[in-house]
């Protein structure tokens, strides 16, 4: 992958105006997934109403209007997301978005079974008709295959768009923001491959600078990127505006950070980019912060009463199993940097700790049997609910760091304190993205994730880290 300085060759013809605003060349993104699942829904409901029409004859279009109809598409969906199907990462082996969608649909076969079992196959009955439990069957086995198809069409078309996405970057090649987006580029984190274009300075070569410019604009982009700090010349300024105008995009270097990984890059950041940039709804609005917080309560309230069972068996197990209290207490960062307590179900050894405070470890060695299990599952953390109608946390947000810890991360990392700036969350956008994390280094990458949810807060974006942090509890993934 070319991700180097190209040097021009300066003697290539320049392209006239009419030839350098050329159409960007598309990339396949987030769009792609939703086409996807676009798919999967008409694919699963054509399926399943030509199958109940074959059995029932005519009859079978009222299966439309069946309850059971839309519990199918709705469990089938639900299935198919939390397999994390529409993962297409040309990273991964190519059949592995297809395993996850067959293992999606028969977990929503095993799932339309149990329905079925406990509630009895009158439910499949109504009063416009049947749509049974072979043609249940049916619908997912036969959507199987146009699933799967899709998934590898899709795969190719990603693949394609990775090799046909050339970002141009106007910058330093050498700066070090630079060099550390090369280098995720060339681990094949990045969305295609980078081409470099060091800004022209010396006034006597201005012209032919600006031709090369007008020949390497006349190709296609996926877009421009250009990094911050520079004082562009206004003819480098116009020609960045006509090619925005044409429909080019163009992102300044955090921007585009952004924009391919989901996160702020905090190692090049500086305090002007904090005080100009847009977005932190949750700080402007006190309408979505207000309603944040009733959605928190109104939730919470509703899982203490259908986990209080779960709860009570979690705390006689933890007191059978070792020595200690069921309950475990521990000081943590909140909002605006003050302490609380936070409660969970002790997962680790009493004397866990009789050293003084450790970061924790994956594999931990001080963590009990049933433990491990607890976390993977997240049951341990079933009493910060208590934490969240008092007021302390929040559904979603950043981790709570213990004191000791923060007092160390906030001096070795830029910004680390503006994660207080909202509730900390049970889960959290860095939570569902990042992998296991126990350094300075990995609260690096955590917050990075953390900054991107309070820079981009919407209803939206908690949705997805609620449904991700499903697939994180069910696949044992994540950060703790």
């Amino acid at each position: 992958m070319n991700t180097g300085t190209t040097t021009p060759t300066l003697a290539e013809k320049p392209a006239t105006t009419s030839q350098v605003w050329l159409s960007p060349r598309p990339l396949f993104g987030p769009g792609l997934y939703w086409i996807l699942r676009i798919l999967d829904f008409v694919t699963l409901a054509g399926i399943c109403l030509l199958v109940t029409y074959l059995r029932h004859g005519e009859s079978g279009f009222t299966a439309l209007f069946h309850p059971m109809f839309a519990m199918v598409l709705l469990i089938a969906m639900v299935c198919l997301y939390v397999s994390d199907s529409y993962n297409i990462d040309r990273r991964q082996h190519r059949m592995q978005p297809v395993i996850r969608a067959l293992a999606g649909l028969g977990v929503a076969g095993i799932t339309l079974a149990l329905v079925v079992y406990f509630f009895g196959p009158e439910l499949l009955q109504g009063e416009y008709g049947p749509v049974g439990r072979t043609v249940l069957l049916l619908t997912l086995s036969i959507a199987a295959i146009p699933i799967t198809l899709s998934r590898l069409l899709a795969r190719k078309l990603v693949d394609g768009s990775a090799l046909r996405s050339h970002w141009l970057v106007i910058g330093r090649a050498d700066d070090p923001c630079i060099q550390h987006f090369k280098k995720l580029f060339s681990d094949g984190k990045g969305p295609g491959e980078l081409h470099f274009l060091e800004q022209h300075v010396e006034s006597e070569d201005a012209e032919a600078y600006y031709q090369h410019l007008d020949v390497k604009l006349a190709r296609h982009w996926s877009g421009i990127v250009i990094q911050e700090g520079w004082n562009l010349a206004d003819r480098m300024i116009e020609r960045v505006m006509h090619a925005r105008l044409a429909g080019l995009r163009v992102y300044d270097l955090s921007d585009f950070y952004e924009y391919c990984w989901m996160k702020v890059p905090v190692h090049h950041l500086h305090h002007g980019w904090f005080a100009f940039s847009t977005g932190f709804p949750l700080l402007h609005d006190q309408r979505i912060a207000r309603c944040k917080r009733f959605c928190d309560i109104a939730a919470a309230v509703l899982l203490l009463v259908l986990v209080h069972p779960i709860m009570i068996l979690a705390w006689i197990i933890v007191r059978l199993e070792s020595a200690g209290p069921g309950f475990y207490s521990q000081q943590r960062v909140g909002m605006g940097g003050c302490n609380f307590t936070v409660h969970k179900f002790r997962s680790m050894r009493r004397d866990a700790e009789a050293l003084g405070a450790k970061w924790a470890v994956k594999n931990d060695p001080r963590v009990t049997r049933f433990g491990k299990f607890m976390r993977v599952t997240r049951i341990d953390e079933l009493p910060q609910l208590i934490n969240v109608v008092r007021g302390d946390m929040s559904f979603i947000g950043p981790r709570p760091e213990r004191p000791e810890f923060t007092i160390q991360l906030e001096q070795q990392i830029p910004f680390y304190a503006l994660r207080h700036l909202v509730r900390p969350g049970l889960t959290g956008w860095a939570q569902v993205n990042y992998s296991y994390g126990a350094s300075v280094e990995d609260a690096r990458e955590k917050l990075e994730y953390d900054l991107f949810y309070i820079k981009n807060h919407s209803f939206l974006l908690d949705l997805i880290t609620v449904f991700r942090t499903v697939k994180v509890v069910l696949f044992g993934r994540g950060a703790r």
